[in-house]
This record gives C-alpha cells, structure tokens and sequence, in this order.
C-alpha cells in the first residue's frame, strides 16, 4: 500500500498512546501538535500553522523590485 502525497497545508492525524497527533507540512516545515482527541490536535496544529505563516510574512522584508543587481552590491 502506497501512501498519497497530499497537498501543502494539508497534514495527517493518527492515533499514538491515548492521544492524537496531527502532522502538517508547510514549505518544507513539519509542524505538529498532539491531544486527547482528533478534533483539538487538528486545531492545535492549524494554529500553529497560522502563527508559523505570520512569522514568516513579518520576517521577509518587502523588495523593490526595481533595484538594481549594482545597487544591490553596492559597486
């Protein structure tokens, strides 16, 4: 049985122990959460997603995209 490569965004949930453990992908980051039933850890990680989102929006500076690669270098 082979597994389906999912979408980015979209995650996988399983059971491990007495709880669930939701697993999310987002460029190449794995985010994951774990709780006592599938709906929390779903929403747990998807929290997690958003937050990893707006951290990542904030850390790229907006780029003129009309600079020059010798401005850039400054020569």
């Amino acid at each position: 049985m082979t597994k389906a490569r999912k979408a980015d965004h979209q995650g996988y949930t399983f059971k491990k122990g007495n709880s669930y453990r939701t697993v999310i992908k987002y460029k190449g980051v794995v985010i994951t959460a774990s709780r006592k039933s599938k709906e929390e850890s779903r929403r747990l990680a998807k929290e997690r997603l958003c937050a990893l989102e707006k951290q990542l929006a904030s850390a790229i500076p907006s780029v003129n995209k009309n600079i020059h690669l010798k401005c850039f270098l400054g020569n």
